[in-house]
C-alpha cells in the first residue's frame, strides 16, 4: 500500500487571511487530496488521534480552545461562537459579537444581545406612541 504524508503549516499571518476558518480550510485540503487519489484502489487514510494524546494543550492554553485532528498532527482552534484573537495572544479565543457583526437572525422587532459564545434576541419594548406611529405607517404605506 502506498503511503502519502502531508504537512501543512499555517503561520499567524496566513491564518488571518484565510477565507475559511482554519478547520474548514483543513477539511477542504484533505478532501482535495482524497479526490486526487481516487485512482488508487483500497486507499485508506489512517489517522492517529493526536487530540487524544496532545490536545489538552489546546484546552490548557485558552479557555475556549478546541482540538481538531489533522494529518500528522493537530490544530488548536476555537469553539463555536469564538475566534482566535491574533492581536492579543496567539492562543486566545475571544467571543464573536454576532450583534455588531450583523451575523444574527433577530427580527426587526427584537434587539440583539451578545452573550459569551452566542447571542440572544430580546423583544423590544415599544411605547404606546411608537405603536401608534408604526400602525399609521403600516396603513398608509400600502
Amino acid at each position: 500500500m502506498k503511503s502519502i504524508e502531508l504537512f501543512l503549516v499555517f503561520g499567524r499571518g496566513a491564518a488571518e487571511g484565510l477565507k475559511y476558518s482554519v478547520f474548514e480550510e483543513i477539511e477542504r485540503i484533505e478532501n482535495a487530496v482524497k479526490q486526487s487519489l481516487v485512482e488508487y484502489d483500497n486507499l485508506e487514510i489512517v489517522r492517529e488521534d493526536f487530540c487524544q494524546k496532545y490536545g489538552n494543550n489546546c484546552k490548557n492554553t485558552t479557555e475556549n480552545g478546541l482540538c481538531k485532528n489533522f494529518v500528522n498532527g493537530y490544530v488548536c482552534g476555537c469553539q463555536p461562537g469564538f475566534v482566535k484573537d491574533f492581536r492579543s495572544s496567539y492562543h486566545l479565543c475571544k467571543d464573536i459579537n454576532e450583534c455588531t457583526m450583523k451575523s444574527h437572525d433577530c427580527l426587526r422587532s427584537q434587539d440583539c444581545s451578545n452573550t459569551e459564545g452566542s447571542y440572544k434576541c430580546i423583544e423590544k419594548k415599544i411605547s404606546f406612541n411608537e405603536k401608534l406611529v408604526n400602525f399609521f405607517f403600516w396603513i398608509f404605506s400600502e
